[in-house]
């Protein structure tokens, strides 16, 4: 399954990214860390800002391209993570429920 996804965010033809995708969600990561709702003003702050960082940052309209396509990416990791927090924390919440 998750080739078939890769091969959905890659597609066959436009453009090629300049990020991966685990570059991609983690910079849309950091974005909701950040607290950037709007995705125009974030591209710009990485541009300046962390240009070092991310040298091969597509320009803006490949970049939205880029995150649209991997939000269900990003919905999976952070399931994920949200699933072992429950884990971890499942005997205190358990405790809470029953008092």
């Amino acid at each position: 399954m998750y080739e078939f996804l890769i091969s959905k965010f890659n597609g066959k033809r436009g453009p090629q990214w300049k990020l991966s995708l685990e570059q991609i969600v983690a910079l849309n990561i950091y974005r909701f860390h950040f607290k950037m709702g709007d995705l125009k003003n974030y591209h710009k702050m990485i541009k300046e800002l962390m240009s070092d960082k991310v040298p091969n940052l597509p320009n803006y309209e490949n970049f939205m391209k880029a995150t649209n396509k991997s939000t269900v990416f990003i919905l999976a990791f952070m399931n994920f993570l949200m699933e072992m927090n429950r884990k971890k924390n499942l005997k205190y919440i358990t405790w809470i429920l029953h008092q």
